[in-house]
């Protein structure tokens, strides 16, 4: 963000720079996701396998596509019907296709975690700061290749009134995906942003448009929303939203259909109590 005209207050806020202390919990993961080779490699590897599974299914029209269909769920894991429409694959963006280095380490030296003005500010001007996720874009060109359509459901802002022209803020996501090499993207054709209204980051709604004009074969994400939103209901302890990922309906589509990318970072999964992760069972 070198050279980000942040708001004043903003400003005042996180005017000394400090070196982060690698030792957090915020530190950790920022190592992990964007500077290890294990993170990298994980990535590659998701894409390699989206990518020969789009492959296959692209040469062989399935009945349905990934989308569950509306009212679906664990009991009734019923999916949006392809009939003859193109074959499509939905990305998200953030930690998907591209990831947010710049961001990362202004908020790290700074001592911040995520403030929503900051993000919009990075929204608007970080493009050229954006790297893409190790094998992304050599999977969309393959995926595109195959024939299927790139559609990015992202849910980063259509508008922000926090940065100048925000009404035109959808294309900083653009520029930022482009400068990433990943393609031309458009507002409501193979982008779609997070909009207004009490449901604006529940991605079921753009979903169901984008299986209304595709069959959608896969789909990619760093969050169980990006899949589908019953994931992130907030009445879910973090064992019960794992137990829901993995009951068959849902854990037959990890890696068939359904490709997951790492991020230590942020997501539901950070409500997660110490007593859900370790069971008395298990207590040494």
């Amino acid at each position: 963000m070198a050279g980000l005209m942040l708001p004043v207050s903003l400003a005042a806020q996180t005017a000394a720079d400090s070196s982060p202390d690698i030792r957090t919990e915020q530190a950790l993961g920022l190592r992990y996701l964007y500077g290890s080779a294990e993170a990298a490699s994980i990535a590659r590897q998701s894409y390699r396998a989206l990518t020969a599974y789009v492959r296959d299914k692209a040469k062989h029209h399935p009945k349905d596509g990934v989308v569950l269909a509306s009212g679906a769920g664990a009991d009734d894991p019923r999916f949006e019907p392809c009939g003859k429409k193109r074959p499509a694959v939905i990305f998200d963006a953030d930690e998907t296709l591209i990831w947010n280095i710049g961001s990362a380490r202004w908020l790290a030296e700074h001592g911040l975690t995520f403030d929503p003005k900051v993000w919009a500010w990075w929204e608007a001007t970080g493009a050229g700061k954006v790297l893409p996720v190790p094998g992304a874009v050599e999977a969309v060109r393959a995926i595109e290749a195959a024939g299927a359509r790139v559609i990015v459901i992202s849910n980063r802002d259509i508008a922000s009134p926090d940065v100048p022209d925000g009404d035109n803020h959808w294309k900083a996501t653009a520029a930022a995906l482009k400068a990433a090499g990943l393609g031309d993207f458009v507002l409501n054709d193979n982008l779609f942003l997070r909009g207004t209204g009490p449901d604006r980051s529940s991605k079921d709604a753009r979903r169901a448009a984008v299986s209304a004009r595709y069959c959608v074969i896969a789909m990619a994400g760093d969050q169980l929303g990006d899949f589908a939103q019953l994931f992130n209901d907030s009445k879910l302890s973090g064992k019960e939203r794992k137990a829901l990922a993995e009951r068959p309906a849902f854990a037959d589509l990890w890696g068939n259909g359904w490709f997951l990318l790492p991020n230590p970072l942020y997501g539901p999964w950070d409500r997660t109590a110490f007593g859900d992760v370790f069971d008395d069972a298990q207590k040494w």
